[in-house]
């Protein structure tokens, strides 16, 4: 009688082996060790050593072959890798609601879409529809469920669920699954959670879900700022120079980047700069002198007891951005002063 095994490993047949499988027994294709634990029925990320016999001794090795007593090789026990297509998401033969071992990630820019494609299939007897039902989308992000035809089934699975066509025992249908982060909604680091689920149409007690993370990665602007005299002296002037670098997996734009004026220091008039680097951004520069409060102040030389050509009164300086800074581009934002 045929065992339906195949290798935990690769994925090949193991009809050609004989029951029990001896401990030293190998994948012929893969030259994988057979007698191992994540061979087992009894193997289980989700329970404490990866084990649901609570006699069974621990082994280290999962894939290595062991002594183990309470070994029974599983069907199913072939997961493919996330690479592949369709079955890549599903753990073969493991029905779980809510989802635990059958969730995928992914990270994607604010308005890229990312992509999850699910296989339904009819493990039983008979026939069987299967109804599809979905998390919907908070105002952060989009969701979209495509049926295996491509057709946008999103009001009928996210209202309550849709019933698919029915399919024969061992037939499968793949859907697609959509999650696209809304701009200027979704802040860095923001994590999505879809559950997809399919239940029997035939016996509402059997259902399968899977479950998608997408994350929107926001971009980020890290700066360091230096000053060209380690040491000065009343009436010097001090250069500060802010090197700015754009981080993360999204370009970012509506750049707007502020510098206190030091107390001890006056603003040399005209010697704010900008150098847009590797960006094509542009900058208005504006300034304060109450704090940062206001920005509608104009240096003017002689201000606030300041000797001709510096501007005591000034409090801060803000650079604001037009354009798009993509990832791993730099710009450079400059300014002197004299030390009182």
């Amino acid at each position: 009688m045929a065992h339906g095994l195949t290798c935990w490993k690769c994925g090949a047949s193991l009809e050609a082996l004989t029951l029990p499988l001896r401990r030293l027994e190998e994948c012929k294709a893969c030259r994988s060790e057979l007698h191992v634990c994540r061979m087992c029925v009894e193997y289980d990320t989700r329970v404490a050593k990866h084990c649901r016999e609570p006699t069974a001794e621990e082994v280290r090795d999962k894939t290595k072959a062991n002594f183990c007593d309470h070994f029974k090789p599983k069907v199913g026990a072939y997961v493919a890798p996330t690479g592949e297509a369709d079955a890549a998401y599903f753990y073969d033969a493991l029905y779980e609601n809510p989802a635990s071992l059958q969730v995928k990630s992914a990270s994607v820019f604010a308005t890229v879409t990312a992509s999850y494609r699910v296989r339904f299939q009819n493990d039983g007897l008979n026939n069987d529809a299967f109804v599809i039902t979905g998390t919907g989308a908070p105002s952060a992000f989009t969701v979209q469920y495509l049926d295996g035809g491509g057709v946008d089934r999103t009001v009928a699975v996210t209202a309550g669920g849709y019933t698919d066509a029915s399919l024969a025992p061992g037939a499968s249908t793949t859907w697609t699954l959509n999650v696209t982060p809304v701009a200027n909604s979704s802040s860095g680091g923001l994590t999505h959670v879809v559950n997809m689920t399919a239940t029997s149409s035939g016996n509402p007690l059997r259902a399968d879900q899977v479950r998608t993370l997408t994350t929107c990665i926001a971009p980020n602007l890290a700066m360091v700022k230096s000053v060209d005299l380690a040491t000065a002296f009343p009436g010097q002037d001090v250069t500060y120079a802010i090197v700015a670098t754009a981080s993360g997996n999204s370009n970012a734009t509506s750049i707007a980047v502020v510098d206190s004026i030091p107390s001890e220091v006056g603003l040399r008039l005209g010697s704010t700069t900008f150098n847009p680097g590797t960006t094509s951004l542009t900058a208005t520069v504006t300034y304060s002198n109450d704090g940062g409060a206001t920005w509608t102040y104009v240096p003017a030389s002689g201000a606030c007891g300041a000797p001709s050509g510096y501007d005591y009164c000034v409090t801060h300086v803000r650079w604001t951005l037009a354009g798009v800074i993509q990832p791993a581009q730099t710009f450079t934002l400059g300014v002197r002063g004299r030390v009182k």
